[in-house]
This record gives C-alpha cells, sequence and structure tokens, in this order.
C-alpha cells in the first residue's frame, strides 16, 4: 500500500487588500527576487522626500503583486505613503517567515547541524 504524501503546489500567497485579493509567487526565483529586492530598499539612499519614498514603494508593489497594485491600492488607503509602506512591510514579513519555515531551510539547517556534530 502506497503512503500518500501531501504535498502544497500552490506556488504563491494570496494577499487580501481591501477586500482585492493580490497574488504573490512563492516559487524559489521570486522568493529570492523579493529577499533581494528587500535588502536592497533597505540599503537605498535615496532622497527622504515622499515623493523618494512613493517611488521606491510603488517600484516594489509592481515586483510583488504586478503593475496596478500600486495605484489600486494607493488610492484606497486615501493616497498614504506611509499605509503603503506598512502594508509592503507585513507582506515582506510573511514572505521571509514562510521562507524560514519552508521544508527545505528546515532541511538543510538540520542538515547542518549534523555536519557540526
Amino acid at each position: 500500500m502506497a503512503i500518500k504524501i501531501n504535498v502544497n503546489t500552490k506556488p504563491y500567497h494570496d494577499f487580501e487588500i481591501l477586500d482585492k485579493t493580490y497574488k504573490v509567487y512563492t516559487d524559489d526565483e521570486s522568493i529570492q527576487k523579493y529577499l533581494n529586492m528587500r535588502d536592497d530598499l533597505l540599503n537605498r539612499e535615496d532622497d527622504d522626500s515622499i515623493e523618494g519614498m512613493k517611488e521606491v514603494v510603488k517600484e516594489s508593489f509592481d515586483v510583488l503583486m504586478g503593475e496596478d497594485a500600486f495605484e489600486e491600492i494607493y488610492d484606497g488607503v486615501g493616497k498614504s505613503s506611509q499605509i503603503m509602506v506598512e502594508i509592503l512591510l507585513q507582506v515582506f514579513e510573511h514572505i521571509t517567515e514562510a521562507n524560514e519555515n519552508n521544508s527545505l531551510q528546515k532541511f538543510m539547517n538540520e542538515k547542518g547541524r549534523k555536519l557540526q556534530r
């Protein structure tokens, strides 16, 4: 008798924002792209103006959720860059947490511990 293995074949996470669902893909290539983008954004030395911040946030939303996502959400939150940053940080936090809880990551960590012994 075969053992059934449950496999999650959905390579994305759904984020519901303002009554609309946005897909953020979580395949290996996309996760690496998001993590690199997050690091680049944190290290970027753009001007500290609201327009500068808005452009960085727009770029992030375009990569994560598609080109129209930023404008839809931005309009829906009263054109507040601060709220957009809060949303973006929550998305990054979820992606980072999901990546850390990833089975491959757990396997690699366990393998590393065994090699250190």
